[in-house]
Formats: C-alpha cells, structure tokens, sequence
C-alpha cells in the first residue's frame, strides 16, 4: 500500500510523461487491454509478434517442482499444482480435443521431463517447434518410449470452483519423429 505522502510523487513522475497516441486519456488500464485487444494491439499477441513461446522455460520450472502456465491460464495452473503435490512429479500441460466417446487428445502441449518423478532421471527429448511456422521451443517427449502408460488428467474450472479429474491410458503419441501408437488392450 502506498500511503498518503507516496501518492503525490507518484503522479508528479506521470504528469511529466508523453502521452502515447494509442492510450485514451483517463482509461484505467482493464479499459485500455480491452481496447487493445480490440484493435489487434494486444499483449496476448506479443509472442506472434516476437516469435517466442516460454513452453521450454515451463517444462524446466516444472522439474524443478515450480508451476507456471500459460498467459490467463489458471485453470491449468491450479490443476498442474495440485497434480504435481500429489503425485511428486512434473506434469505436461495441454489442450484435450475429444476425439469418440472414450478417447481425446492432448495438443497445444508444453511436456516435462521429471514426469516418472522428481528423483528419476529426465525423460529423453528433444527440442522442437511449437507452431507450425518454425519458432518457439519446447521440449518435444517420446511418450511411448516411457514404460508408464496410465496418464492422470485433470482440469479446474475458469471460476476455480469444480475440478475435472481423469484416469487413462496412452495410446499413442506424435511429434518425436513421427506418429507412434499401440493397439488399444481388451479388458
């Protein structure tokens, strides 16, 4: 909190900046991100702009036990937390895309290599591209290499008030080298 004699000096140190051209006067700044979004000037289209994604920086934050997401993500943020303080390993964050009844895939994604735990040896992977125009790195994983094939999804809610969690098995995974999958098993 600012007290009452911070304040004044504050605004002094404003009064005395230029203006920029594309900033209403008196807008606050929820206003002012509206606007921008609205005319193509959003800050949620810098990594477009720069060609950068964090998607490596969040898998190496997330082996070592530190959660982040992406920009407005929380949902994904508080589910990733909560699924790394149960289970004591890193998770891989992504984009379920319903594909039948019974089966979705995770696209859009960010893995991480401590995913067999935190004391186990990373995953094998390789650096690849996140979009399809060649920029941004992320790690890329052969999941079907690992011997671990139950996989634990989980999803909270825009209003953090109800938690979706799944339990399944990997089917097949893309992006190492090129498409890998397994006959799904009859029970």
């Amino acid at each position: 909190m600012f007290g009452a004699e911070a304040r004044p000096a504050r605004v002094k140190r404003r009064e005395g900046r230029r203006r920029h051209p594309h900033k209403r006067s008196g807008a606050s700044n929820l206003s002012r991100s509206r606007h921008d979004t609205a005319s193509g000037n959003s800050n949620l289209r810098r990594p477009q702009r720069w060609t950068i994604t964090l998607c490596l920086i969040h898998a190496l934050l997330r082996n070592r036990g530190c959660v982040s997401s992406c920009e407005a993500d929380l949902g994904s943020l508080l589910a990733m937390r909560l699924l790394m303080s149960v289970a004591g390993k890193s998770c891989h964050q992504g984009n379920s895309d319903p594909k039948g009844p019974a089966t979705f895939r995770i696209n859009h994604s960010s893995p991480s290599m401590k995913m067999n735990g935190y004391g186990q040896p990373d995953l094998p992977y390789q650096l690849g591209r996140f979009v399809t125009q060649g920029w941004g790195t992320k790690a890329v994983l052969d999941f079907m290499n690992n011997a671990e094939k139950t996989v634990t999804v989980a999803r909270v809610n825009p209003d953090a008030t109800k938690l979706l969690v799944l339990r399944g098995k990997l089917t097949g995974s893309s992006g190492w080298t090129k498409t890998r999958s397994v006959a799904p098993s009859r029970r």
